[in-house]
């Protein structure tokens, strides 16, 4: 994708709205999919999870963007990452205490990100009523990151999102990340 990309003449076009044209056509697929799916989606969630994870490192990975996995913890990798290709001016993870559900261990985490690229698409998220947005960008961006960091370690885990949207211009955006492995391992 991105070396079909550099094929293109860009130069022409007004990348402002051409980025918030990409937003909102983002924006509107993925709340078609989260009110498609509704809230007993966790094999579904997953595969997207999945697929758009894979291809988000993959792009990483083709403009250069070097991540090593091998980390006993994600929480650097997603703040270096989400600063290093502009998504965020600032990124602050947090490991919050783990938890025993349906008898499997989460490991979770708080990522707060202040001055966030797609903050108009949450202002017009928050103008029509949503305080959650499971789907967004940051969040598939921070999932795919420990993700890939927990399959290291066990191919079966899975990983949980949510991001809680800005009530105001003046708040942060919050993403909870629950990664989710057998007890036993």
């Amino acid at each position: 994708m991105i070396s079909e990309m550099n094929e293109m003449d860009t130069d022409w076009r007004d990348r402002r709205y051409l980025d918030m044209l990409g937003y909102a056509i983002l924006a509107g697929y993925q709340l078609a999919l989260w009110r498609a799916l509704g809230s007993g989606s966790g094999a579904m969630t997953q595969m997207l999870l999945g697929e758009v994870g894979d291809l988000v490192l993959e792009a990483l990975r083709e403009t250069g963007v070097n991540i090593d996995y091998d980390v006993a913890e994600p929480d650097k990798i997603v703040e270096d990452v989400l600063g290093r290709i502009g998504i965020a001016r600032e990124v602050r993870v947090e490991r919050l205490e783990d938890s025993v559900k349906h008898g499997r261990r989460l490991r979770r985490y708080r990522v707060v990100i202040k001055d966030s690229m797609f903050a108009p698409v949450h202002a017009m998220l928050v103008q029509r009523g949503m305080r959650e947005y499971p789907l967004s960008p940051e969040a598939l961006v921070i999932a795919a990151i420990v993700r890939r960091v927990l399959h290291s370690r066990n191919p079966r885990a899975r990983v949980s999102v949510r991001a809680i949207l800005p009530a105001s211009g003046n708040e942060p955006l919050e993403v909870i990340v629950e990664e989710v492995a057998p007890l036993t391992n």
